[in-house]
This record gives structure tokens, sequence and C-alpha cells, in this order.
């Protein structure tokens, strides 16, 4: 439901635009704005004008300082800030270009001065982080140990091994081999074969193992992980 607009309306918003974080504002308040300013545009009376002239005045500085706030709050994104409250969808559209450019920016200029390989250390340490933080959620998430199944365990230990129990343990064990079998598991490190087409220091990935310094034309086996982001790079490719 868009807001009732009056000059009083546009002059809180003023008012509350003049603190650090964006105001937020009352729903639809630019079409409603909008609606408004026709309607007393239409009227003619001098003070009718001179209404939509202060109101006017009011409007640019309220939209001059909510840009400038995205704006920052963009550049302050790149460097792992949250985006900010209370913005309307077209300016969340705007932080989403600003802060897009921004980064891409940083990048380039990270590249230029730093090189590649520092660029394929910073997206490792970007995945380490996030595995421990995936780590750290788990852990929050597992259930609290529950004292009854121990001592139901410890009952069941303490119980005399019949020939049957046996009997079932046995058909479980050589039922195993066939189940592997059917479904073999994918190996944990897989790697890849690959051409270094860039020139590359000494580097470590995310689980500690270590690759380079390469020149362009050497090639080396490599984990999966390393290979993506060594071909985002362009710095490899896959030797078949």
């Amino acid at each position: 439901m868009e807001a009732m607009i009056t000059y009083e309306t546009i002059s809180s918003v003023h008012r509350a635009e003049k603190g650090l974080q964006l105001s937020r504002l009352p729903e639809g308040f630019f079409p409603a704005v909008q609606l408004w300013l026709s309607h007393k545009k239409s009227r003619g009376d001098a003070a009718a004008i001179l209404e939509v002239e202060n109101a006017k005045k009011l409007l640019e500085y309220i939209i001059n300082l909510r840009m400038r706030k995205i704006m920052t709050s963009a550049l302050d994104s790149v460097r792992g800030s949250a985006p900010p409250a209370n913005m309307t969808a077209d300016e969340a559209g705007l932080f989403d270009r600003l802060h897009s450019m921004l980064k891409a920016q940083q990048n380039e200029m990270k590249e230029r001065l730093f090189g590649a390989s520092f660029m394929i250390e910073q997206k490792m340490e970007e995945a380490r982080k996030s595995i421990e933080e995936m780590k750290i959620n788990k852990e929050i998430m597992k259930p609290s140990a529950q004292p009854q199944h121990t001592e139901t365990l410890a009952v069941e230990q303490s119980k005399p091994i019949s020939q049957s129990d046996t009997n079932a343990e046995s058909k479980i064990e050589t039922s195993q081999p066939a189940l592997n079998d059917q479904n073999p598991l994918k190996p944990l490190n897989s790697t890849k074969k690959v051409r270094i087409l860039m020139e590359l220091p000494r580097f470590v990935d995310m689980n500690g193992a270590e690759y380079g310094p390469f020149k362009a034309g050497d090639t080396a086996e490599v984990s999966d992980d390393v290979f993506k982001l060594l071909s985002i790079r362009r710095a490899a490719e896959t030797v078949n």
C-alpha cells in the first residue's frame, strides 16, 4: 500500500535521512511523491507552486544523501561489511552493480600488483575459511549426547554373544564388500595432469600441499580444486 504523501511527510524523511544510516522510507514513497507533485502542479496556485519548489529541494537532498550512503556501503562491502538495511528495490540493484564493479576493479589491481599467484592463494584462503565455517556450523548443529544411549550400549555389550548373533555379524561382513563393489566411492583427492600457461611462484593449497614454482609450458599433477582456480585465471589447461 502506497503512503499518503504530504509536504510534512517529505520534510520528515529529510530530517531522518540526516542520520548516518539509510532511513526507512514509507512504503511506495517515491511513486507516491511523483503523484503528489503532479497533483500540486495541476492546481497552479502560488501556494502550491511554492510548496512544490521547496519539496524538490528536500527531495534532491534525500536522493543525493541516500546515493552517497549506498556508494560508501558498496565500498565497505568489498572489504567485508554487510549490505545496508532499508534500501528500496532500485537502490538494492544500484548497490549490487557498484559492489560488482568495485570487486572486479579490486581484483584486477591486486593481480597487476601481486601477480596471478596472489589471486590463487587468496581464493584458496577464502575456500579454507569457508570450510572452517562449515565445520563450526556442523559442530553447532550436532545433537547433545544422550546419557541413556550410553547406558543401553553398556547393557547390550554385557550380554553374552549367541550363535545367531555371530551368524548375523558374519552375514553383514561378507555382504559389505559386494555393496562397495556396486557403489565405488569417488577418491577424495582426485588429480588432473595440466599444462601451466604462465609463470607461477610456489604456492600451497587448502590441504597444505605445495606446488611450483612453475614456468609457462611446465606440466604437473594438481588437485581438482587447484585446477579450478588455475583455470579461472587462465593459468593452466588439462593435458590429454
